[in-house]
């Protein structure tokens, strides 16, 4: 029996019942019946699958380039057609048309400032929220940007750390606990484990589920490198977001991808699973290990440290037998999965993204010219940075029709 069988993933809550249905084009396939009902197979090779056309797009200017040294790490769009980047420190504001009009918040520790952010969304008011792990703090800012209220983050275990990423409802927020074992102040292989659920916000605990989910990892401390560090060099790491009410989440250790949403009792339930059966497994050789020592190591500019960090990638650390089956997982406030081609640390290979509409059973596929990449997903339109030869970016939002009228599924929506 297939393994995807076998997990036991029911999507007769998320898809209507019936026939059979699948595009010629896509080829996005559901079985009506029998274990197989429970799984969305993306078959035949992604590359075959209908390109996405760029009908128009928006340039933003207004020097962003000062404010970012030309390369922005956070983009958010707001659902009035603003947007907001940032590269970690500084927080502005764009207006639809790419024009800046200001600051959207400034770095600090007080009230409504920010150290860095982990994660932002909007909630059914239009009011915007913040995740900020420096401060241990969720902050709400009204729809006009100002900053309404704050809650402290609770403290959920000394060795464990906690991830928020996303809302389901106006006060209950997407959860994931991570914890090493053994703890990373020990050398050695090392297995992160990570317990998915909701924290209702004011509150001092999290309902995590019973489901645990692990990345293998390998720990090395001085004496090898000058600092620890925690690494398996094309290792199964997981990737999370919001898709409604619902979390989206896989390792990218195949190709799949689940969807769970809270029941009644607030427990996760699992909704959705979406699969690519005919991608098959890309074996790490010698020319994969050396682009990925080399990608990491020209990065770095102190001669000692790049000098130690290059031994132990080549002799101490444990490489994964397989490239990852995908890179990062983007979702729109629509519904639609964006799901990224594995491209490694340092390459040149261009950016190709799989985009998933798992209510009408459709995908398509976007490349990214060289020198550019994704940055951020909105309801039928991609951010796109792209770089010249100075590696300074321009920035743009790709509108993409094709995607118009993706909603959530049935079991995702508020």
């Amino acid at each position: 029996m297939r393994r995807d069988v076998v997990l036991g993933l029911t999507l007769i809550t998320l898809l209507a019942c019936g026939e059979s249905r699948s595009t010629s084009e896509s080829r996005v396939t559901r079985s009506a019946g029998g274990a197989d009902a429970d799984t969305v197979f993306l078959n035949g090779p992604l590359d075959s699958l209908p390109a996405l056309v760029v009908a128009d797009t928006v340039t933003f200017t207004g020097a962003a380039e000062d404010l970012f040294s030309g390369n922005p790490q956070v983009v958010f769009p707001l659902r009035d057609g603003r947007t907001i980047l940032s590269e970690g420190r500084e927080f502005a504001v764009f207006g639809a048309d790419g024009g800046l009009e200001g600051r959207f918040t400034r770095q600090g520790q007080g009230p409504g400032e920010i150290a860095y952010l982990s994660a932002f969304w909007q909630d059914d008011t239009d009011s915007v929220w913040t995740v900020d792990p420096g401060t241990r703090r969720v902050s709400v800012f009204a729809p006009d940007l100002s900053f309404a209220r704050s809650f402290q983050i609770p403290n959920w275990g000394d060795e464990s750390g906690i991830s928020l990423w996303g809302g389901i409802t106006r006060d209950t927020i997407a959860a994931m606990r991570f914890e090493y074992t053994p703890f990373s102040a020990a050398p050695g292989p090392t297995t992160s484990m990570m317990d998915i659920g909701i924290w209702v916000v004011g509150t001092d605990s999290a309902r995590l589920s019973l489901r645990r989910l692990a990345s293998e990892g390998q720990v090395l401390m001085p004496g090898v490198l000058p600092e620890p560090i925690v690494s398996k060099p094309f290792g199964g790491s997981p990737s999370w977001r919001p898709v409604g009410r619902c979390m989206a989440y896989g390792f990218s250790t195949e190709w799949a991808v689940t969807l769970d949403a809270p029941g009644p009792d607030g427990a996760l339930r699992t909704v959705g699973h979406v699969v690519a059966p005919d991608v098959a497994p890309v074996p790490v050789d010698e020319a994969r290990r050396e682009e990925y020592i080399e990608g990491i190591t020209r990065r770095i500019r102190n001669d000692a440290f790049r000098t130690a960090y290059d031994k132990a990638l080549r002799n101490h650390i444990i490489f994964a037998t397989n490239i990852p089956f995908f890179g990062r997982v983007l979702t729109s406030r629509d519904g639609a999965i964006w799901i990224q081609d594995y491209r490694g640390t340092g390459t040149s290979r261009p950016d190709a993204w799989t985009v998933v509409d798992l209510g009408n059973l459709r995908a398509w596929r976007l490349g990214v010219p060289p020198r550019s990449r994704l940055l951020a997903v909105d309801s039928a339109r991609a951010f796109i940075a792209s770089a010249d030869e100075d590696d300074v970016e321009t920035h743009h939002w790709w509108v993409l029709p094709e995607l118009a009228g993706i909603t959530p599924p049935a079991a995702c929506r508020h």
